[in-house]
């Protein structure tokens, strides 16, 4: 029964409150969200800024402690000695814990250089080493090569995490014979400012990069001096900047769920990563810059002396993703739960005002109905839309069946059959002309064979036969033969004349064997390859020499796409 305007009308206003109060609910959800994130966003920024301020003013305590200890070696009038100097770099390690070493380098000219060796670096207690030194290609000490002036370190004092023994041994190396520490004393000359190193191996830090070297050059005056004060030295300080920054974060930063990422801009790819700095303790590895910077980050610059380093801040990973999320859930359930009480009380209305005026009219129907649909459905699932033959579902069906019959010592035999060049009769006339083409050529196929038979269309240009009652290949062969010379006639579309061809493989079950669906199809689409190989325009028997092979025409995932047409004529053939 046709519903009335009345019933049809009650319905559509139920559809309406269902579908405005589901994407009210939506909306208000996402907007609750998005104003979430926002915020977090926000929030987010504000803490990576304050984390970064607080970064970069602990690390001015690397300067700070250079200009100090520089101030106290230039306003002795006397010079000072190794007692006083590691007394007072004693007081400076207790004030910057990632201070790993502090000491004292003079400058000495090339006419001072043999006075030095003899008088200062012999009293330093270390056997064999009365001269300034340098490294050699090897990685050992060698004497240090001839300059205008060096800068050996004479004094030397650790941490309270390394051992000052063990760093005496670098007493009397020339810090100007290593590239990166020179270009450093020499702005450190030029500026009177404090300068450092790039991030550079160093035997006071662990870990491959990690540590800085600061200088601080020492002006006073000397006799001869051209000058009122020339270059006495330089005071020099190794900091571990993993450890300077995990000690300002440790002390001073309490923001969770922030990762700190710096690195060299200068260095090489894949190489400048400084220090990672993971939001929680499990001690994470640090994943790629191009990773960090592809998710939601906050970047800005770390400087230490007159190092300056890239710094990204990104929160922990799904922190900013979960922001909102329950306030928007709970808020998308509440709307959801409110329009499905409406919605169901419309429903109760509407289904009680119209029950009674269709229940009797509409069972028969809706019956009818039913019956008519179930019959299309089955004839359509069965059949090809384009040529009306059946499909590769009733072709499979149609051989289990003959194998059932076969198992009663009833012979038969499947054959795949492919058009040849039809390709190109796609590519030069047209998708259209092709459909033509393949309903022609299916009904000159049906007409050469018996109404016993089945004959279906399996997909493309691809076709395959079942011959049922028969192993007789003769009598095959004679099909196959007509089979090859009807289609080989010309075909006449929209005016033009066309050629093509057909390849037949053949697969023949015979009384006594003990063949299967699968084996069956392999046999067939081997034997359709032999064909095709052979020239075309032909047909095989399948022969046991003929190799396996795993690709099935019926089971080939993607079989070659063919264009169907609505308004095509159908040409069925079925079992009678």
């Amino acid at each position: 029964m046709v519903p009335t305007v009345a019933a049809r009308t009650r319905y559509l206003a139920v559809v309406l409150s269902a579908a405005i109060g589901t994407l009210a609910s939506i909306a208000v959800a996402l907007l609750i969200l998005s104003w979430e994130r926002r915020v977090a966003e926000i929030d987010f920024q504000n803490n990576a800024q304050s984390y970064l301020q607080v970064v970069n003013g602990d690390l001015g305590d690397a300067a700070t402690l250079l200009y100090t200890m520089g101030g106290y070696v230039q306003t002795n009038d006397h010079e000072v000695s190794r007692a006083q100097f590691g007394r007072f770099a004693q007081v400076l390690h207790d004030r910057v814990t990632a201070l790993r070493s502090i000491g004292w380098a003079p400058r000495v000219t090339r006419a001072e250089r043999p006075a030095f060796e003899r008088r200062a670096l012999a009293g330093v207690g270390i056997p064999q080493r009365e001269r300034i030194i340098e490294f050699g290609k090897r990685g050992t000490f060698v004497t240090a090569a001839d300059r205008p002036s060096y800068y050996p370190i004479f004094y030397i004092e650790a941490g309270l995490q390394n051992n000052t023994t063990e760093l005496r041994r670098i007493l009397g190396f020339d810090l100007m014979s290593e590239r990166l520490r020179a270009a450093a004393i020499a702005r450190a000359l030029r500026t009177g400012r404090p300068a450092a190193t790039p991030p550079l191996r160093m035997i006071t830090v662990k870990g491959p990069v990690g540590g800085v070297m600061g200088f601080m050059a020492v002006r006073k005056a000397r006799a001869g001096a051209r000058s009122a004060e020339s270059p006495a030295g330089v005071v020099l300080g190794a900091f571990d900047i993993g450890a300077m920054i995990e000690n300002i974060i440790g002390q001073k930063m309490r923001v969770s769920g922030l990762n700190l990422y710096v690195f060299d801009p200068a260095g090489s790819p894949g190489r400048r990563l400084i220090y990672w700095h993971p939001s929680s303790a499990s001690g994470a590895s640090a994943p790629a810059e191009r990773d960090i910077l592809a998710s939601t980050h906050w970047q800005g610059a770390v400087s230490m002396i007159d190092q300056r380093w890239g710094a990204i801040v990104a929160p922990s990973s799904g922190s900013l993703l979960q922001s909102g999320i329950s306030s928007a859930f709970v808020t998308f359930v509440a709307g959801i739960t409110m329009t499905a009480m409406i919605v169901a009380y419309l429903l109760i209305s509407v289904r009680r005002a119209a029950q009674l005026e269709a229940i009797s009219e509409n069972l028969r129907a809706t019956t009818a109905d039913l019956e008519r649909k179930v019959e299309e459905i089955a004839d359509m699932a069965r059949h090809d839309a384009l040529t009306g033959l059946p499909n590769r579902v009733l072709f499979c069906e149609r051989i289990d069946e003959a194998l059932a019959r076969h198992r009663r010592d009833v012979p038969f035999a499947t054959c795949f059959l492919d058009l040849d060049n039809f390709k190109a009769v796609n590519d030069t006339l047209g998708h259209s002309a092709g459909d033509s083409l393949l309903c022609m050529a299916a009904a000159r196929i049906a007409d050469c064979l018996r109404e016993i038979d089945t004959f279906a269309r399996l997909g493309g240009d691809e076709f395959g036969i079942l011959f049922a009652d028969t192993a007789a290949r003769a009598d095959i062969a004679r099909v196959a033969d007509r089979l090859v010379t009807e289609v080989g006639k010309p075909f006449t579309i929209d005016g033009e004349i066309v050629l093509v061809g057909v390849s037949i493989g053949i697969s023949v079950a015979s009384v006594g064997d003990g063949p299967t669906a699968e084996s069956l199809l392999k046999e067939a689409d081997l034997a359709l390859y032999e064909a095709k190989g052979a020239g075309r325009g032909t047909h095989r028997f399948f022969e046991p020499h003929m190799g396996p092979r795993t690709s099935i025409v019926l089971r080939r995932q993607s079989p070659r796409p063919s264009p169907t047409r609505q308004t095509a004529t159908r040409y069925r053939h079925t079992v009678g």
